[in-house]
């Protein structure tokens, strides 16, 4: 650091206030979007999970109503 201290590089200048605020605005709002992306993520596995039970229990649907048997 050449002979600074630690409150002068936190200082900044004077512009130190506006700096740091800046980063920490910033950090609040990618926790923020990590936070919604996480429960976005469980939200959509737990209604994927619960649909692949339903299906699995649900009884077999033919696909193609064009050949076979059909009435």
């Amino acid at each position: 650091m050449s002979g600074n201290t630690v409150s002068e590089f936190f200082s900044m200048g004077g512009s130190g206030f506006y700096v740091w605020s800046a980063y920490g605005v910033a950090a609040v709002v990618m926790l923020g979007l990590l936070g919604s992306s996480l429960a976005w993520h469980r939200r959509l596995t737990g209604q994927l999970r619960n649909k692949s039970r339903r299906s699995a229990s649900a009884p077999p649907v033919a696909l193609d109503k064009t050949g076979g048997d059909w009435p």
